[in-house]
């Protein structure tokens, strides 16, 4: 029992007042409430009754004056349990009739994905859970299915289960099994409902996996046809719809949590065979032990349809990625003929640039020039003292300019280093040296300027500092202009 139970008046009052609240669409509340009741009395199948009357319901679930005339086996298939205005009448009728517990009603209104629950009570024993699917079509649409089932059986031996939002193929089974007649075995062991309920939901589910496995199967088709397709254009980042696949790791994810709740329902009806009131059948072993190996063989099924899964997740994670490497050899290739181009316009550049030098000097006001008609040739009558003055400047700054080049090809080089470091420290060498180093030595070069070669002290140790910018394990650290200890 539920020791946090509110008074009879007071057990669905949240659900009805959170139905209020709530409407389909927003247009008026039709308080129809269509149920299909299949009902077997003295070992014989009644008429299936159908209504959508609230008022017929109840009078129709109201408990018979003699127990005897109660029916032995009933299957009524509701609405799904949502929190509208429409549905709150039916709903609340069944569960008044039914004695359901209202922590079957607040698990909707909480949203639960999963659940599973059992209470003994002064009317006998039930068993109820919450599904949520999704069914995913091939056009990037999906749905979420959602049902529950309550099953109760009372001190008479009675079974009633309840299908809220049943799917066809469970609805299938259920109307099947009544036809069929195994009316003795459901009152031997009510959970013999639930195999067949489970049947039924696995069959949904096995069929959405298969289906994704096809769509799965095509984009991995599309991938490497773009990877291997030699001669073709290049493929592009706009070619490969990153989106879908994404959507569709995402839709694996989902399910896998849907196969993750399917399993614990049912280890939780296994853990239930047995349970039964009705123990006075001679058959009653036989049927728990068949219920017991069919329910193992569900959740081997279920375990199944996890493994593919678990593989459909792992295809999709490798798609992505040999999509995006795709993608980025392409790009590399493209930085290639990018840089090709660069190349030819700089030798161009520097096959002219002696040329372009020479006109430039020649063509300037350094030389004077005289031309004699006579012999009809020109000779260099002076140079200008600032022909002179140009050397002494151009020099300097080429000197300069390389110089800086050559510090900043040396500064760019410290990741290099760095992880040189780390790696001959991660292999047991000396912390802080470069693997091709055999002393304690090493060069500290910063962005900021090159220290030189200073003795690497052990790890843990401070090191005695001037101020300025030292590079220590790869860090760099900035010291005041004042003599102190860094802490390596």
């Amino acid at each position: 029992m539920s020791w946090a139970l509110l008074p009879e008046r007071e057990r669905y009052e949240v659900f009805r007042m959170a139905a209020l609240k709530e409407t389909l669409n927003n247009r008026p509340a039709d308080y129809r409430f269509p149920v299909t009741i299949w009902e077997v009395n003295d070992n014989t199948l009644q008429p299936k009754l159908e209504t959508d009357v609230v008022g017929e319901l109840a009078h129709h679930l109201k408990p018979p004056k003699s127990p005897d005339t109660a029916p032995q086996v009933r299957i009524i298939f509701a609405p799904l349990d949502e929190v509208l205005r429409d549905l709150e009448p039916g709903i609340t009728a069944l569960c008044r009739a039914l004695c359901i517990p209202p922590e079957f009603l607040s698990e909707r209104l909480r949203g639960v994905c999963h659940s599973f629950g059992t209470r003994t009570d002064q009317n006998g024993y039930c068993v109820w859970f919450h599904y949520l699917c999704k069914a995913v079509e091939l056009e990037l649409r999906h749905r979420w299915y959602k049902s529950a089932f309550f099953l109760r059986q009372d001190r008479q031996g009675n079974v009633t289960l309840v299908c809220f939002g049943a799917a066809p193929l469970v609805r299938k089974r259920l109307e099947q099994c009544m036809q069929n007649g195994y009316w003795t075995d459901i009152q031997t062991e009510p959970l013999v409902l639930y195999d067949l309920v489970l049947d039924g939901l696995f069959a949904g589910l096995d069929r959405t996996v298969w289906d994704l496995l096809d769509v799965i199967r095509r984009l991995e088709r599309d991938v490497l046809v773009a990877q291997g397709s030699k001669g073709r254009k290049p493929v592009t980042a706009d070619q490969i719809n990153f989106p879908e696949l994404h959507n569709w790791a995402k839709h694996l994810i989902e399910l896998s949590e849907v196969m993750e709740s399917s399993l614990l329902v049912v280890d939780g009806t296994l853990s239930c065979v047995g349970k039964s009131t009705n123990t006075r059948v001679a058959t009653a072993a036989t049927v728990q032990c068949q219920l017991r190996e069919s329910l193992h063989y569900r959740q081997s099924l279920f375990m199944s349809t996890k493994l593919r899964l678990h593989s459909l997740e792992k295809r999709v994670s490798n798609t992505i990625t040999l999509a995006f490497n795709t993608v980025t050899q392409q790009d590399s290739r493209l930085m290639r003929q990018d840089s090709a181009s660069m190349t030819i316009i700089s030798f161009m550049t520097l096959l002219f640039l002696p040329t372009a030098g020479v006109a430039t000097i020649l063509g300037s006001q350094f030389f004077g020039t005289d031309h004699d008609s006579r012999t009809g040739t020109t000779s260099v009558s002076y140079t200008s003292p600032l022909f002179y003055l140009m050397w002494w400047i151009a020099i300097p700054l080429t000197v300069v300019a390389v110089l800086i080049a050559v510090f900043y090809r040396h500064s760019i080089s410290i990741p290099v280093w760095k992880n040189a470091h780390y790696s001959n420290e991660q292999k047991g060498g000396q912390p802080g040296t470069a693997p091709h180093k055999g002393n304690d030595m090493k060069p500290l070069w910063t962005w900021r300027g090159y220290l030189g070669r200073q003795p690497v002290p052990p790890t843990g140790q401070p090191t005695p500092t001037t101020g300025g910018n030292i590079s220590i394990n790869g860090l760099l650290l900035n010291s005041q202009q004042s003599s102190g200890l860094v802490s390596v």
